[in-house]
């Protein structure tokens, strides 16, 4: 039960670093991003937490719980008054769509950095008129219409939207595992406080614990395709660099990960 708190805890979390993909077009970055990052953890704990003991004691036992495929939206249906329920549908799809938006603004702004230093080209292209980045919103439009047409057959709503949401989570999970892992590598470098070292430890842990419960025993069908395809998705990422020279290049003169490298590492930026 422990395990499954921690992966309920970790897919409500993931996303709160989303600030810092607006890093570029804030004027004090330093100032402002970590705090937009704390405070969107703590608004979440609070509002995860009320939404948590509502729908676990409106639910006579944990076995119900765990057999409802939308907790929430069964609840309200079911105990809240008539005039409160019917506008649950409603909110439920603006809140979707407001999630989709900001993931698209997220990758969009991540593409676009991507583009710039390593190509190709038309994910930094942007338009003369409102500065917007044109390029990286079509490949993002692109993908998101690919995964669309993806589930477009499958009949139940909460299905499809549970299959796309686990493979994205499914990355997740591994890009924080990288984040922590050079978190580490930066406090022992930097010869910080061991104590944050030590808290970044058990924080990897933890992950390890989510690591296990998601992939151990690997999910049933269709899910497991979810984790095939999150897994193809990280060698193309490791691939991709080695077998595309242009992309290669790009990534060897990145002033970003120059930058990134010389903070975590050491290194002097022209090294």
């Amino acid at each position: 039960m422990l395990g499954l708190g921690i992966v309920l805890s970790f897919s409500t979390f993931s996303g709160f670093e989303a600030a810092a993909t607006l890093v570029q077009e804030s004027r004090q970055p330093r100032r402002l991003i970590p705090p937009a990052i704390m405070a969107s953890l703590a608004v979440v704990a609070i509002f995860t937490i009320g939404v948590i003991a509502v729908v676990t004691n409106a639910y006579p036992s944990i076995s119900q719980l765990s057999a409802a495929t939308v907790p929430l939206v069964t609840v309200t249906l079911t105990t809240a008054p008539k005039l409160t329920s019917v506008p649950i549908q409603p909110a439920a799809n603006c809140r979707a769509f407001g999630g989709s938006l900001a993931c698209a603004v997220g990758a969009s702004r991540i593409l676009f950095a991507l583009g710039r230093d390593t190509g190709p080209g038309m994910l930094r292209r942007t338009s003369r008129l409102t500065g917007a980045l044109v390029g990286a919103l079509i490949w993002v439009g692109a993908g998101s219409l690919l995964t669309l047409l993806l589930f477009i057959a499958e009949p139940l709503a909460t299905q499809a939207v549970a299959l796309s949401l686990a493979y994205g989570a499914d990355l997740i999970i591994a890009a924080y595992i990288l984040v922590v892992i050079a978190a580490i590598i930066f406090t022992i470098r930097r010869r910080m406080a061991p104590v944050k070292t030590v808290i970044l430890l058990i924080g990897l842990g933890v992950l390890g614990c989510i690591l296990k419960d998601t992939f151990v025993p690997l999910p049933a069908a269709p899910f497991s395709w979810d984790a095939l395809a999150a897994g193809i998705t990280l060698v193309a990422g490791i691939v991709l660099p080695l077998a595309y020279p242009p992309v290669r290049r790009g990534v060897a003169n990145s002033p970003l990960l120059k930058a990134g490298a010389s903070a975590l590492l050491g290194t002097r930026p022209g090294n």
